[in-house]
Order: C-alpha cells, then structure tokens, then sequence
C-alpha cells in the first residue's frame, strides 16, 4: 500500500511543477532494453529534433548555427557536425542571457529561475522549463 501515497505525491508534485517525471520513467523502462544500435539511433534524432527547436525557438543558437555554417540535419548524417557549435561557457551564458531563452510562448511561460551554487567563484542564474 505504500505506493500508492508515493504515486500521488508525484503525480501532485507533476502537476505542480509541470514535470513529467512519470513520462521520464515510462520512456525509460520502455527503452532500457534496447539493443545498442536502436538507442544511439533513438539518440540521434532527440538530439536532432533539439536541434531543430534551438535553431527556431532560441535566438543565440540560431546566430550561432548560422555563423559556423551548421544545420541541425547534419547530426543525423554525421554527429562529428556538432564540433562546429561553440562550447557554451558561463561567460557566454551571461552575456547572451535573454538570447538563449526559448522565443516559444507555450515553453517560455514555464521557466524557472534558478542557480548554481557559486563554487567556482559567481554564481549562474539560468532558466529551466518544466521538461
């Protein structure tokens, strides 16, 4: 009987914070068992398809993919592609902060605002969706 207080609290906890923590669970049991071939292959296209939504929802990296010359269909004939994207640092973070923010009213009414711990010296504000 103790799961079932555990399922409520999630499910209350999902439609709090609009995390989909049992639809995370669900992808991976069904995926877990899948041979090596079939999850890069799986992994290729969730990568593409974030790609696909940086280059239209977000500003920065659609400046980006432009100024190297790459277009997130290039990851699912040779993910080596990728190394033309420029490494994402906390500086460039800072300095483009309301560029990396999602263009997409339906997503970018569900951010956070949260921070690092500060470490390393400063700490980072950034923004996370419910995802």
């Amino acid at each position: 009987m103790e799961v079932f207080p555990r399922l409520m609290a999630i499910k209350l906890y999902q439609g709090i914070t609009g995390r989909r923590i049992l639809d995370r669970l669900d992808e991976l049991n069904r995926t877990q068992w899948l041979s090596r071939d079939t999850l890069l292959q799986l992994q290729q296209r969730k990568l593409h398809q974030l790609l696909e939504h940086a280059n239209e929802h977000v500003p920065y990296y659609r400046r980006q993919f432009q100024q190297v010359g790459f277009r997130p269909s290039d990851v699912l004939t040779d993910l080596s592609s990728m190394r033309k994207i420029p490494i994402l640092s906390k500086a460039l973070i800072r300095e483009n902060f309301e560029d990396l923010l999602t263009t997409d009213p339906q997503n970018r009414g569900k951010l956070s605002s949260l921070t690092t711990g500060g470490s390393t010296g400063t700490p980072l504000a950034f923004m996370q969706d419910g995802s």
